[in-house]
Protein backbone atom coordinates (compact mmCIF):
# COMPACT_ATOMS: atom_id res chain seq x y z
CA UNK A 1 0.00 0.00 0.00
CA UNK A 2 1.64 3.75 -1.04
CA UNK A 3 0.78 6.64 -0.44
CA UNK A 4 -1.29 8.84 -2.92
CA UNK A 5 0.01 10.90 -5.41
CA UNK A 6 -1.97 13.81 -4.31
CA UNK A 7 -1.08 13.50 -0.73
CA UNK A 8 2.52 13.40 -1.74
CA UNK A 9 2.27 16.09 -4.26
CA UNK A 10 0.48 18.09 -1.24
CA UNK A 11 3.52 17.36 1.09
CA UNK A 12 6.06 18.77 -1.20
CA UNK A 13 4.47 21.86 -1.93
CA UNK A 14 3.83 22.67 1.53
CA UNK A 15 7.27 21.53 2.62
CA UNK A 16 9.54 23.27 0.09
CA UNK A 17 13.15 22.04 0.05
CA UNK A 18 14.79 25.51 0.70
CA UNK A 19 12.70 25.77 3.87
CA UNK A 20 13.46 22.24 5.15
CA UNK A 21 16.87 22.25 4.54
CA UNK A 22 17.65 25.74 5.54
CA UNK A 23 16.09 24.11 8.94
CA UNK A 24 19.32 22.45 9.25
CA UNK A 25 21.62 24.07 6.61
CA UNK A 26 22.74 27.20 6.17
CA UNK A 27 21.75 28.17 2.68
CA UNK A 28 22.89 31.28 0.72
CA UNK A 29 21.77 32.21 -3.06
CA UNK A 30 23.11 31.73 -5.59
CA UNK A 31 21.30 33.16 -8.86
CA UNK A 32 18.32 30.74 -9.16
CA UNK A 33 19.46 28.36 -6.91
CA UNK A 34 21.13 28.11 -3.59
CA UNK A 35 24.28 26.87 -1.81
CA UNK A 36 25.84 25.83 1.63
CA UNK A 37 28.24 23.33 3.04
CA UNK A 38 26.88 19.75 3.08
CA UNK A 39 25.23 18.27 5.75
CA UNK A 40 26.52 14.69 4.81
CA UNK A 41 30.21 15.26 4.66
CA UNK A 42 32.48 17.45 6.08
CA UNK A 43 33.95 20.44 3.81
CA UNK A 44 35.24 23.99 4.16
CA UNK A 45 33.82 25.41 0.80
CA UNK A 46 29.97 24.83 -0.14
CA UNK A 47 29.17 21.90 -2.44
CA UNK A 48 26.24 21.32 -1.57
CA UNK A 49 23.41 22.68 -4.00
CA UNK A 50 19.35 23.09 -3.60
CA UNK A 51 17.38 23.28 -6.81
CA UNK A 52 14.29 25.04 -5.97
CA UNK A 53 12.41 24.99 -9.20
CA UNK A 54 13.51 20.61 -9.48
CA UNK A 55 12.59 20.46 -5.63
CA UNK A 56 15.98 18.43 -5.46
CA UNK A 57 19.32 18.60 -3.75
CA UNK A 58 22.98 17.45 -4.99
CA UNK A 59 26.20 18.01 -3.41
CA UNK A 60 29.39 18.05 -5.42
CA UNK A 61 31.66 16.68 -2.94
CA UNK A 62 29.96 13.89 -1.85
CA UNK A 63 27.23 12.70 -3.99
CA UNK A 64 24.62 12.59 -2.08
CA UNK A 65 21.00 14.02 -3.90
CA UNK A 66 17.34 13.81 -3.65
CA UNK A 67 14.02 15.47 -3.26
CA UNK A 68 12.92 16.46 0.09
CA UNK A 69 11.72 13.52 1.25
CA UNK A 70 15.08 11.77 1.05
CA UNK A 71 16.64 14.65 2.97
CA UNK A 72 14.94 13.87 5.79
CA UNK A 73 15.81 10.57 5.10
CA UNK A 74 19.37 10.71 5.25
CA UNK A 75 19.71 13.56 7.87
CA UNK A 76 17.34 11.78 10.21
CA UNK A 77 18.11 8.43 10.08
CA UNK A 78 14.00 7.74 9.19
CA UNK A 79 12.83 5.22 6.84
CA UNK A 80 10.53 6.73 4.15
CA UNK A 81 6.91 6.02 5.65
CA UNK A 82 8.28 8.30 9.07
CA UNK A 83 10.28 10.63 6.68
CA UNK A 84 6.65 11.25 4.86
CA UNK A 85 4.82 11.58 8.33
CA UNK A 86 7.75 13.70 9.82
CA UNK A 87 6.84 16.22 7.21
CA UNK A 88 3.06 16.04 7.30
CA UNK A 89 3.12 16.88 10.84
CA UNK A 90 5.74 20.03 10.09
CA UNK A 91 3.14 21.22 8.25
CA UNK A 92 0.07 20.11 9.92
CA UNK A 93 -1.36 17.77 7.44
CA UNK A 94 -3.10 14.54 8.91
CA UNK A 95 -1.56 11.15 7.10
CA UNK A 96 -3.93 9.22 5.73
CA UNK A 97 -5.60 6.66 7.85
CA UNK A 98 -5.53 3.85 4.55
CA UNK A 99 -1.57 5.39 4.40
CA UNK A 100 1.32 2.54 4.36
CA UNK A 101 2.49 3.36 8.36
CA UNK A 102 0.93 0.16 9.40
CA UNK A 103 3.51 -2.19 7.51
CA UNK A 104 5.71 -4.93 9.44
CA UNK A 105 8.59 -2.66 9.95
CA UNK A 106 8.99 -1.18 13.42
CA UNK A 107 8.16 2.64 13.58
CA UNK A 108 10.46 4.63 15.05
CA UNK A 109 7.43 6.16 17.26
CA UNK A 110 6.81 2.78 19.12
CA UNK A 111 10.29 2.98 19.74
CA UNK A 112 10.23 5.86 21.30
CA UNK A 113 7.64 5.40 23.94
CA UNK A 114 8.49 1.70 24.34
CA UNK A 115 12.02 3.47 25.91
CA UNK A 116 10.30 6.11 27.77
CA UNK A 117 8.40 3.16 29.35
CA UNK A 118 11.66 1.08 29.70
CA UNK A 119 13.45 4.36 31.31
CA UNK A 120 10.43 4.60 34.06
CA UNK A 121 10.90 0.68 34.40
CA UNK A 122 14.72 1.13 34.89
CA UNK A 123 14.53 4.51 37.43
CA UNK A 124 11.72 2.93 39.63
CA UNK A 125 13.53 -0.44 39.78
CA UNK A 126 17.20 1.65 40.86
CA UNK A 127 15.18 2.71 44.18
CA UNK A 128 13.70 -0.70 44.57
CA UNK A 129 15.22 -3.70 46.75
CA UNK A 130 16.01 -5.04 43.61
CA UNK A 131 18.10 -1.88 42.76
CA UNK A 132 20.01 -1.81 45.76
CA UNK A 133 23.66 -2.60 44.07
CA UNK A 134 22.85 0.41 41.86
CA UNK A 135 21.71 2.62 44.16
CA UNK A 136 24.89 1.70 46.11
CA UNK A 137 27.02 2.17 43.08
CA UNK A 138 25.77 6.13 42.08
CA UNK A 139 26.28 6.98 45.74
CA UNK A 140 29.57 5.68 45.75
CA UNK A 141 30.00 7.94 42.56
CA UNK A 142 28.91 10.98 44.97
CA UNK A 143 25.72 11.96 42.70
CA UNK A 144 23.31 13.37 44.77
CA UNK A 145 19.00 12.15 44.26
CA UNK A 146 18.65 15.59 42.54
CA UNK A 147 21.49 14.31 39.74
CA UNK A 148 20.10 10.69 39.35
CA UNK A 149 16.54 11.70 38.86
CA UNK A 150 17.82 14.85 36.74
CA UNK A 151 19.70 11.95 34.23
CA UNK A 152 16.69 9.74 34.71
CA UNK A 153 19.25 7.33 35.53
CA UNK A 154 18.25 3.49 36.47
CA UNK A 155 19.18 -0.01 36.82
CA UNK A 156 18.36 -3.45 35.35
CA UNK A 157 18.29 -6.09 37.57
CA UNK A 158 19.60 -9.25 37.66
CA UNK A 159 15.95 -10.76 36.32
CA UNK A 160 15.78 -12.38 32.65
CA UNK A 161 12.41 -11.37 31.85
CA UNK A 162 11.96 -8.44 34.09
CA UNK A 163 11.58 -5.78 31.58
CA UNK A 164 10.53 -7.98 28.57
CA UNK A 165 7.20 -8.89 31.08
CA UNK A 166 6.91 -5.28 32.14
CA UNK A 167 6.72 -4.45 28.35
CA UNK A 168 4.48 -7.07 27.66
CA UNK A 169 2.26 -6.11 29.78
CA UNK A 170 2.10 -2.19 28.54
CA UNK A 171 1.10 -3.81 24.85
CA UNK A 172 4.65 -4.17 23.30
CA UNK A 173 5.52 -6.93 20.87
CA UNK A 174 8.93 -9.31 20.75
CA UNK A 175 9.46 -7.74 17.73
CA UNK A 176 9.61 -4.35 19.07
CA UNK A 177 11.76 -5.02 21.99
CA UNK A 178 14.01 -6.68 19.57
CA UNK A 179 14.38 -3.90 17.01
CA UNK A 180 14.76 -1.45 19.69
CA UNK A 181 17.67 -3.62 21.30
CA UNK A 182 15.99 -4.27 25.00
CA UNK A 183 15.39 -7.39 24.27
CA UNK A 184 16.84 -10.93 22.50
CA UNK A 185 15.32 -13.77 21.24
CA UNK A 186 16.29 -17.58 22.09
CA UNK A 187 14.25 -19.70 20.88
CA UNK A 188 10.46 -18.65 20.60
CA UNK A 189 11.01 -16.40 23.83
CA UNK A 190 12.74 -12.89 24.08
CA UNK A 191 15.24 -11.91 27.26
CA UNK A 192 16.41 -8.90 28.48
CA UNK A 193 19.39 -7.82 26.78
CA UNK A 194 20.64 -5.48 29.84
CA UNK A 195 20.36 -7.52 33.01
CA UNK A 196 22.41 -6.21 36.17
CA UNK A 197 23.61 -3.24 34.87
CA UNK A 198 23.09 0.46 35.99
CA UNK A 199 21.43 2.50 33.34
CA UNK A 200 22.14 5.72 31.15
CA UNK A 201 19.37 7.06 29.27
CA UNK A 202 20.12 8.20 25.94
CA UNK A 203 17.96 11.35 25.34
CA UNK A 204 17.63 13.20 22.00
CA UNK A 205 17.54 17.00 21.64
CA UNK A 206 13.49 16.89 21.50
CA UNK A 207 13.66 15.07 25.02
CA UNK A 208 12.64 11.64 23.18
CA UNK A 209 14.40 8.66 25.03
CA UNK A 210 16.01 7.09 22.08
CA UNK A 211 18.41 4.54 23.63
CA UNK A 212 20.76 3.21 26.29
CA UNK A 213 23.82 2.53 27.73
CA UNK A 214 24.87 0.08 30.40
CA UNK A 215 27.66 -0.21 32.74
CA UNK A 216 27.78 -3.70 34.53
CA UNK A 217 28.98 -3.53 38.10
CA UNK A 218 31.70 -5.41 39.61
CA UNK A 219 34.07 -7.35 36.85
CA UNK A 220 31.44 -8.48 34.33
CA UNK A 221 32.02 -8.40 30.40
CA UNK A 222 31.99 -6.30 28.77
CA UNK A 223 31.78 -3.51 31.23
CA UNK A 224 29.36 -1.29 28.73
CA UNK A 225 26.74 -2.39 26.93
CA UNK A 226 25.50 0.20 24.24
CA UNK A 227 21.74 0.38 21.99
CA UNK A 228 22.61 -0.52 18.85
CA UNK A 229 21.34 1.30 15.80
CA UNK A 230 17.36 1.00 15.92
CA UNK A 231 14.52 2.78 13.53
CA UNK A 232 14.92 5.94 16.52
CA UNK A 233 18.51 5.92 16.78
CA UNK A 234 21.98 5.92 15.03
CA UNK A 235 24.78 5.86 17.21
CA UNK A 236 27.46 7.88 15.42
CA UNK A 237 25.37 10.57 15.61
CA UNK A 238 24.49 11.24 19.27
CA UNK A 239 26.09 12.90 21.85
CA UNK A 240 25.23 11.86 25.30
CA UNK A 241 24.06 15.01 27.34
CA UNK A 242 23.51 17.28 24.34
CA UNK A 243 19.88 17.67 25.28
CA UNK A 244 20.79 19.57 28.65
CA UNK A 245 24.31 20.96 27.33
CA UNK A 246 22.57 22.92 24.19
CA UNK A 247 21.22 25.37 26.59
CA UNK A 248 24.96 26.09 27.79
CA UNK A 249 26.98 26.28 24.59
CA UNK A 250 27.98 30.01 24.35
CA UNK A 251 31.45 28.67 25.87
CA UNK A 252 31.85 26.04 23.95
CA UNK A 253 31.26 22.26 24.65
CA UNK A 254 33.86 19.79 26.80
CA UNK A 255 33.77 16.78 25.84
CA UNK A 256 34.39 13.70 27.32
CA UNK A 257 34.94 9.76 27.35
CA UNK A 258 32.27 8.35 29.41
CA UNK A 259 28.90 8.72 30.87
CA UNK A 260 30.04 9.38 34.35
CA UNK A 261 32.50 11.78 33.62
CA UNK A 262 29.65 13.97 32.01
CA UNK A 263 27.36 13.57 34.88
CA UNK A 264 29.83 14.70 37.51
CA UNK A 265 30.64 17.53 35.27
CA UNK A 266 27.37 18.61 35.19
CA UNK A 267 26.64 17.88 38.80
CA UNK A 268 29.71 20.52 39.36
CA UNK A 269 27.74 23.03 37.40
CA UNK A 270 29.73 22.31 34.19
CA UNK A 271 26.44 22.03 32.31
CA UNK A 272 27.98 21.97 28.75
CA UNK A 273 30.01 18.72 28.68
CA UNK A 274 29.02 16.08 26.86
CA UNK A 275 30.45 12.34 25.42
CA UNK A 276 30.31 10.09 22.31
CA UNK A 277 28.46 6.66 23.15
CA UNK A 278 31.10 4.26 23.30
CA UNK A 279 32.71 5.48 19.64
CA UNK A 280 35.21 7.51 18.64
CA UNK A 281 34.13 10.98 17.21
CA UNK A 282 33.67 10.79 14.05
CA UNK A 283 32.29 13.50 10.97
CA UNK A 284 28.53 12.96 11.85
CA UNK A 285 29.65 13.87 15.67
CA UNK A 286 31.25 17.03 14.06
CA UNK A 287 28.50 18.33 12.10
CA UNK A 288 26.55 17.45 15.12
CA UNK A 289 28.86 19.80 17.26
CA UNK A 290 28.62 22.37 14.24
CA UNK A 291 25.34 22.92 14.83
CA UNK A 292 25.34 24.35 18.28
CA UNK A 293 29.08 25.67 18.84
CA UNK A 294 32.20 26.33 17.19
CA UNK A 295 34.81 25.62 19.65
CA UNK A 296 35.83 22.22 22.10
CA UNK A 297 37.57 21.37 24.87
CA UNK A 298 39.03 17.63 25.00
CA UNK A 299 39.12 16.38 28.55
CA UNK A 300 39.51 12.86 27.72
CA UNK A 301 41.00 10.66 30.07
CA UNK A 302 44.81 10.40 30.47
CA UNK A 303 45.78 6.94 29.78
CA UNK A 304 47.50 6.22 25.85
CA UNK A 305 44.02 5.11 25.01
CA UNK A 306 42.76 8.70 25.90
CA UNK A 307 45.45 10.22 24.27
CA UNK A 308 44.76 8.31 20.83
CA UNK A 309 41.18 9.79 20.94
CA UNK A 310 42.26 12.92 21.72
CA UNK A 311 44.63 12.87 18.55
CA UNK A 312 41.34 11.15 16.65
CA UNK A 313 39.09 13.71 17.91
CA UNK A 314 41.41 17.36 16.76
CA UNK A 315 41.82 16.13 13.18
CA UNK A 316 38.40 15.00 12.61
CA UNK A 317 37.08 18.35 14.50
CA UNK A 318 39.29 20.76 13.17
CA UNK A 319 38.44 19.18 9.35
CA UNK A 320 34.94 20.25 10.31
CA UNK A 321 36.12 23.96 10.89
CA UNK A 322 35.61 23.49 15.26
CA UNK A 323 38.04 25.07 16.95
CA UNK A 324 39.57 22.70 19.29
CA UNK A 325 41.57 22.69 23.01
CA UNK A 326 42.37 20.01 25.11
CA UNK A 327 42.32 19.82 28.78
CA UNK A 328 45.60 18.99 30.73
CA UNK A 329 44.05 17.01 33.80
CA UNK A 330 47.90 16.61 35.67
CA UNK A 331 48.11 13.35 37.15
CA UNK A 332 43.95 13.01 37.61
CA UNK A 333 42.90 9.69 34.92
CA UNK A 334 39.86 11.75 33.81
CA UNK A 335 37.59 14.71 34.92
CA UNK A 336 35.30 12.99 37.44
CA UNK A 337 38.38 11.90 39.14
CA UNK A 338 39.63 15.34 39.02
CA UNK A 339 36.52 16.93 40.42
CA UNK A 340 36.69 14.78 43.61
CA UNK A 341 40.11 14.93 44.09
CA UNK A 342 40.43 18.78 43.14
CA UNK A 343 37.27 20.35 43.24
CA UNK A 344 35.00 22.67 40.82
CA UNK A 345 37.39 25.70 41.64
CA UNK A 346 40.27 24.11 40.46
CA UNK A 347 38.97 22.72 37.04
CA UNK A 348 37.40 26.07 36.34
CA UNK A 349 41.41 26.80 36.54
CA UNK A 350 41.84 24.18 33.85
CA UNK A 351 39.32 25.65 31.48
CA UNK A 352 41.27 29.10 31.16
CA UNK A 353 45.14 27.38 30.69
CA UNK A 354 43.66 24.42 27.74
CA UNK A 355 46.12 24.41 25.20
CA UNK A 356 45.59 25.08 21.44
CA UNK A 357 45.07 21.76 19.45
CA UNK A 358 48.46 22.56 17.67
CA UNK A 359 50.58 23.31 20.40
CA UNK A 360 49.04 20.04 22.27
CA UNK A 361 49.93 18.18 19.08
CA UNK A 362 53.68 19.52 18.97
CA UNK A 363 54.19 18.75 22.60
CA UNK A 364 53.29 15.51 21.99
CA UNK A 365 55.42 14.68 19.34
CA UNK A 366 58.52 16.41 21.24
CA UNK A 367 57.96 14.14 23.87
CA UNK A 368 57.88 10.93 22.37
CA UNK A 369 61.47 11.20 21.67
CA UNK A 370 64.53 10.83 24.07
CA UNK A 371 67.10 13.19 21.81
CA UNK A 372 70.59 12.32 23.62
CA UNK A 373 71.26 10.41 20.58
CA UNK A 374 71.16 12.09 16.94
CA UNK A 375 69.17 9.17 15.67
CA UNK A 376 66.51 10.05 17.87
CA UNK A 377 67.00 14.65 17.32
CA UNK A 378 66.48 13.47 13.12
CA UNK A 379 62.92 11.03 13.95
CA UNK A 380 61.80 13.98 16.30
CA UNK A 381 62.30 16.83 13.78
CA UNK A 382 61.27 14.40 10.73
CA UNK A 383 57.77 14.02 12.60
CA UNK A 384 57.64 17.90 13.28
CA UNK A 385 58.14 19.01 10.17
CA UNK A 386 56.34 17.08 8.64
CA UNK A 387 52.70 17.76 10.79
CA UNK A 388 53.38 21.30 10.10
CA UNK A 389 53.45 20.90 6.62
CA UNK A 390 49.95 19.85 7.07
CA UNK A 391 48.83 23.13 8.28
CA UNK A 392 46.83 25.17 5.49
CA UNK A 393 48.22 28.58 6.09
CA UNK A 394 52.03 29.65 5.84
CA UNK A 395 51.69 32.19 8.48
CA UNK A 396 50.49 29.15 10.65
CA UNK A 397 53.18 27.36 9.27
CA UNK A 398 55.75 29.95 10.83
CA UNK A 399 54.53 30.86 13.72
CA UNK A 400 55.08 27.26 14.44
CA UNK A 401 58.35 26.72 13.09
CA UNK A 402 58.81 30.37 15.56
CA UNK A 403 57.69 27.91 18.51
CA UNK A 404 59.52 24.99 17.76
CA UNK A 405 62.75 26.20 17.33
CA UNK A 406 62.36 28.10 20.82
CA UNK A 407 61.12 24.46 22.34
CA UNK A 408 63.56 22.15 20.84
CA UNK A 409 66.82 24.83 20.31
CA UNK A 410 66.63 24.10 16.32
CA UNK A 411 67.28 26.63 13.67
CA UNK A 412 63.71 28.80 12.06
CA UNK A 413 65.36 28.27 9.10
CA UNK A 414 66.20 24.84 8.64
CA UNK A 415 62.98 24.08 10.03
CA UNK A 416 60.88 26.57 7.73
CA UNK A 417 62.92 25.51 4.46
CA UNK A 418 62.42 21.85 5.67
CA UNK A 419 58.29 22.69 6.33
CA UNK A 420 57.94 24.20 2.67
CA UNK A 421 59.57 21.45 0.97
CA UNK A 422 57.70 18.88 2.39
CA UNK A 423 54.32 21.41 1.94
CA UNK A 424 54.94 21.70 -1.93
CA UNK A 425 55.53 17.87 -2.29
CA UNK A 426 52.11 17.37 0.11
CA UNK A 427 49.86 19.45 -2.51
CA UNK A 428 51.55 17.67 -5.62
CA UNK A 429 50.62 14.13 -4.06
CA UNK A 430 46.86 15.85 -3.06
CA UNK A 431 46.03 16.69 -6.35
CA UNK A 432 47.34 13.92 -8.26
CA UNK A 433 45.35 11.45 -6.14
CA UNK A 434 42.15 13.89 -6.67
CA UNK A 435 42.73 14.26 -10.54
CA UNK A 436 42.81 10.31 -10.64
CA UNK A 437 39.90 9.92 -8.42
CA UNK A 438 37.92 12.64 -10.71
CA UNK A 439 39.04 10.63 -13.98
CA UNK A 440 37.96 7.41 -12.29
CA UNK A 441 34.64 9.22 -11.10
CA UNK A 442 34.04 10.74 -14.71
CA UNK A 443 34.84 7.04 -16.45
CA UNK A 444 32.22 5.57 -14.48
CA UNK A 445 34.44 2.93 -12.50
CA UNK A 446 32.85 1.52 -9.46
CA UNK A 447 29.96 2.84 -10.01
CA UNK A 448 27.33 0.28 -8.18
CA UNK A 449 24.59 2.04 -9.27
CA UNK A 450 24.91 2.03 -12.94
CA UNK A 451 27.91 -0.06 -13.84
CA UNK A 452 27.16 -0.23 -17.54
CA UNK A 453 28.68 3.31 -17.68
CA UNK A 454 32.16 2.04 -18.40
CA UNK A 455 30.81 -0.21 -20.86
CA UNK A 456 28.75 1.74 -23.11
CA UNK A 457 31.48 4.64 -22.44
CA UNK A 458 29.86 6.27 -25.69
CA UNK A 459 26.43 6.48 -25.03
CA UNK A 460 25.91 6.48 -21.07
CA UNK A 461 26.56 10.15 -20.62
CA UNK A 462 23.55 10.88 -23.58
CA UNK A 463 21.44 8.55 -21.70
CA UNK A 464 22.12 10.20 -18.26
CA UNK A 465 21.51 13.75 -20.23
CA UNK A 466 17.96 12.04 -21.78
CA UNK A 467 17.13 11.25 -18.06
CA UNK A 468 18.16 14.10 -16.55
CA UNK A 469 16.14 16.49 -18.59
CA UNK A 470 13.16 14.54 -18.73
CA UNK A 471 13.27 15.10 -14.48
CA UNK A 472 13.59 18.78 -14.62
CA UNK A 473 11.24 19.12 -17.71
CA UNK A 474 8.56 16.55 -17.18
CA UNK A 475 5.97 17.90 -19.91
CA UNK A 476 8.81 16.87 -22.13
CA UNK A 477 8.23 13.64 -21.67
CA UNK A 478 4.72 12.94 -23.82
CA UNK A 479 7.25 13.90 -27.08
CA UNK A 480 9.99 11.74 -25.63
CA UNK A 481 8.15 8.39 -25.16
CA UNK A 482 7.00 8.69 -28.77
CA UNK A 483 10.35 8.72 -29.77
CA UNK A 484 12.68 6.41 -27.63
CA UNK A 485 11.49 3.47 -26.23
CA UNK A 486 12.93 1.75 -23.15
CA UNK A 487 14.88 -1.03 -25.21
CA UNK A 488 16.86 1.58 -27.16
CA UNK A 489 18.71 2.94 -24.14
CA UNK A 490 21.88 0.38 -23.29
CA UNK A 491 22.58 1.00 -19.28
CA UNK A 492 20.42 -1.01 -17.22
CA UNK A 493 20.29 1.89 -14.54
CA UNK A 494 18.05 4.30 -17.44
CA UNK A 495 16.28 1.20 -18.89
CA UNK A 496 15.20 0.98 -15.62
CA UNK A 497 13.95 4.22 -14.42
CA UNK A 498 12.54 5.37 -17.71
CA UNK A 499 10.33 2.38 -17.85
CA UNK A 500 9.13 3.34 -13.94
CA UNK A 501 8.67 6.64 -14.88
CA UNK A 502 6.94 6.03 -17.96
CA UNK A 503 3.22 6.73 -15.89
CA UNK A 504 4.47 9.72 -15.54
CA UNK A 505 6.19 10.87 -18.25
CA UNK A 506 3.17 10.06 -20.13
CA UNK A 507 1.08 12.69 -18.26
CA UNK A 508 3.62 15.33 -17.88
CA UNK A 509 3.52 14.76 -14.50
CA UNK A 510 6.84 15.50 -12.37
CA UNK A 511 8.72 12.12 -11.14
CA UNK A 512 9.24 12.39 -7.40
CA UNK A 513 12.05 10.59 -6.69
CA UNK A 514 11.22 9.00 -3.42
CA UNK A 515 8.26 7.62 -4.20
CA UNK A 516 6.98 4.80 -2.36
CA UNK A 517 10.61 4.07 -1.06
CA UNK A 518 10.87 2.62 -5.05
CA UNK A 519 14.54 3.66 -5.31
CA UNK A 520 17.22 3.04 -3.12
CA UNK A 521 19.35 6.41 -1.84
CA UNK A 522 22.04 5.70 -3.44
CA UNK A 523 19.70 5.37 -6.95
CA UNK A 524 18.16 8.80 -6.02
CA UNK A 525 21.33 10.02 -5.70
CA UNK A 526 22.35 9.28 -9.27
CA UNK A 527 19.08 10.76 -10.30
CA UNK A 528 19.97 13.77 -8.38
CA UNK A 529 23.11 14.24 -10.39
CA UNK A 530 21.97 13.72 -13.59
CA UNK A 531 19.25 16.71 -12.62
CA UNK A 532 21.97 18.94 -11.13
CA UNK A 533 23.78 18.83 -14.60
CA UNK A 534 20.75 19.76 -16.61
CA UNK A 535 20.01 22.45 -14.07
CA UNK A 536 23.37 23.47 -14.06
CA UNK A 537 23.47 23.72 -18.24
CA UNK A 538 19.94 25.46 -18.34
CA UNK A 539 19.62 24.54 -21.62
CA UNK A 540 16.82 21.71 -21.58
CA UNK A 541 14.32 22.67 -24.33
CA UNK A 542 12.22 20.00 -26.90
CA UNK A 543 15.42 20.99 -29.53
CA UNK A 544 18.19 19.69 -27.35
CA UNK A 545 16.02 16.63 -26.32
CA UNK A 546 15.81 15.68 -29.59
CA UNK A 547 19.33 16.15 -30.62
CA UNK A 548 20.13 14.01 -27.90
CA UNK A 549 18.06 10.97 -28.49
CA UNK A 550 19.17 11.43 -32.57
CA UNK A 551 22.72 11.26 -31.57
CA UNK A 552 21.95 8.13 -29.68
CA UNK A 553 20.08 6.07 -32.14
CA UNK A 554 22.58 7.00 -34.72
CA UNK A 555 25.57 5.38 -32.21
CA UNK A 556 23.20 2.38 -31.71
CA UNK A 557 22.64 1.65 -35.07
CA UNK A 558 26.73 2.23 -35.41
CA UNK A 559 27.50 -0.33 -32.98
CA UNK A 560 25.21 -2.71 -34.69
CA UNK A 561 26.73 -2.41 -37.70
CA UNK A 562 30.21 -3.22 -36.22
CA UNK A 563 28.69 -5.88 -34.30
CA UNK A 564 27.40 -7.17 -37.24
CA UNK A 565 30.93 -6.60 -39.66
CA UNK A 566 32.31 -8.71 -36.47
CA UNK A 567 30.15 -11.65 -36.65
CA UNK A 568 30.40 -11.69 -40.65
CA UNK A 569 34.62 -11.45 -40.30
CA UNK A 570 34.35 -14.21 -37.86
CA UNK A 571 32.11 -16.30 -39.99
CA UNK A 572 34.18 -16.27 -43.10
CA UNK A 573 37.50 -17.13 -41.00
CA UNK A 574 35.71 -20.05 -39.60
CA UNK A 575 35.20 -21.03 -43.27
CA UNK A 576 38.45 -20.75 -44.40
CA UNK A 577 39.69 -22.65 -41.53
CA UNK A 578 37.22 -25.73 -42.67
CA UNK A 579 38.38 -24.90 -45.73
CA UNK A 580 42.31 -25.82 -44.72
CA UNK A 581 41.18 -28.82 -42.86
CA UNK A 582 39.38 -30.55 -45.74
CA UNK A 583 42.80 -30.11 -47.85
CA UNK A 584 45.00 -31.52 -45.20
Amino acid sequence: MAFSRDFLEEIKQRNSIEDVVSQYVPLKRAGSNMTGLCPFHNEKTPSFVVFPRSESFYCFGCGEGGDVVSFIMKHESLEYPDAVALLAKRCGIQVPDDAPMKSNAVRRERIIAMNRDAAMFFHTTLYSPAGEKGLEYFKSRRLSDATIKHFGLGYAGDSWNALSDYLHEKGYSDREMTTGFLAGEKGKRVYDYFRSRVMFPIIDLSGNVVAFGGRALGDAKPKYINSSDTPAFRKSKYLFALNFAKLNTSGGLIMCEGYMDVISLHQAGFTNAVATLGTAVNAEHAKTISHHTDSVMLAYDSDSAGKKATERAINVLGEAGINVRVIDLGDSKDPDEFIKNHGTAAFSAKLKTTKERIDYQIEEIIGKYDVSGPDQQEKRMTELTAFVATLYSQPTREIYCHRIAQLTGLSYEGLARTVEVKRRALVKTKKSENDAIDIRRAAGYRDNVNPDRVRFSDVSAIEEAIIGILLVRPDLGTECLKKLKADELNTEFCRKVYRAFEPQLAKGESVILSEDGALTNAEQSELARYMAARQILTNNGSSVLTELINTLKEKNERRKADESAGDDIDALGDYLKKLREKKK
